[in-house]
Parts: structure tokens; C-alpha cells; sequence
């Protein structure tokens, strides 16, 4: 009895040099091989088919697409290009576009005529009492200077701690005395 006569089954056992759908198509168990149905369609309904047509989009959408995108991007690079040339100092620096044209920002800070801030404008709100009070978030409103200053003058006038004699210790410890 040998030991050895060669496979117990016939067919391939990896190596994708002999690997081949052709092979699959005529297999018993072709439906075990993952992507069988596209790769080794069987059957009269397959032939002259796209089987892969939900993969595939409408020829007129997929190019707009790529012409949108393509647009997009060369907006994007001439935008950077363009900003990059005002932060060298290529170009003169321009002030970023606002969606507020000049009328609604007149509103927004009117005044009357003895130059005081109408009620309900920004103006108002920043002349109101208690303005630089609130606390609304790091940044978020100005400080009344009169305040701060004030805080500052404290910090400078409040009494200072004393040491702990730390440099009397390391001259001692310097001198060899224990």
C-alpha cells in the first residue's frame, strides 16, 4: 500500500496562476466560490446580459458629475492659490465678503441724532449697563476696562507671602553644616 498517490481530489488548491472561472463554470459546486454569479454566470438568461448593471450609473449623470467635481476643484485651488498670494504679500489683502450688505449693517448699529444707540441695536447692547458683565462663553464679549482695572490694582496691592527660608537652608547646607 502506498503512501502517497497523488490528491485525494482533483482542482485547485491555490496558486492563482491555475485558477480560472472557466473552471468554475463547469463545476458541480460552482455556487461555493464567492462571486460566482457575476465572474461564472451559467444559463441561457445570462447571455448578452450587463450583470452588473446597478454598479453602473447613466453615462449623462456620471460626466456631470465629473464635470462638477472638476469645477469644484479648480475653484478650490484658485481660491487657496489666491489666498496664499494675499498672505505673501503678492496681493493686496482683501477684507472677507459679509452677507450683510451695508444697509443691514446700518440697522444693525443705528443711531439717533444725539449719536446714542437706538434700543434693540448692537450699539445699545454694548452701551447697556452690566454689558461687559456677562458671562457668556471665553471671548465671547468685551471687558469694561474700568473693571479690569480695578482687578489689576488688587492683584498688586494684596499682601505677598513670605518665604520659607529656603535660601537660608541651601547657605547652610553649602557651609557643610547639617
Amino acid at each position: 500500500m502506498a503512501m502517497y498517490n497523488g490528491p485525494a481530489r482533483g482542482g485547485t488548491r491555490g496558486g492563482k496562476d491555475q485558477f480560472n472561472w472557466d473552471d468554475v463554470k463547469e463545476d458541480r459546486q460552482s455556487q461555493n466560490y464567492l462571486g460566482h454569479s457575476l465572474m461564472a454566470p451559467v444559463g441561457r438568461w445570462q447571455n448578452g446580459k450587463d450583470l452588473t448593471w446597478y454598479a453602473k450609473g447613466s453615462k449623462g449623470k456620471q460626466a456631470e458629475l465629473r464635470a462638477a467635481q472638476a469645477e469644484e476643484k479648480r475653484a478650490a485651488k484658485a481660491k487657496d492659490a489666491d489666498l496664499m498670494a494675499q498672505m505673501l504679500g503678492e496681493k493686496p489683502m482683501q477684507a472677507p465678503a459679509s452677507k450683510m450688505d451695508r444697509i443691514q449693517k446700518n440697522k444693525l448699529f443705528k443711531k439717533n441724532q444725539e449719536g446714542e444707540a437706538e434700543e434693540g441695536t448692537v450699539a445699545a447692547e454694548i452701551q447697556g449697563e452690566g454689558f461687559g458683565e456677562r458671562i457668556q462663553g471665553l471671548g465671547f464679549a468685551p471687558v469694561k476696562i474700568d473693571d479690569l482695572r480695578e482687578q489689576m490694582q488688587e492683584v498688586v496691592t494684596s499682601e505677598k507671602m513670605e518665604g520659607t527660608g529656603i535660601n537660608d537652608l541651601l547657605a547652610q547646607h553649602a557651609a557643610g553644616d547639617p
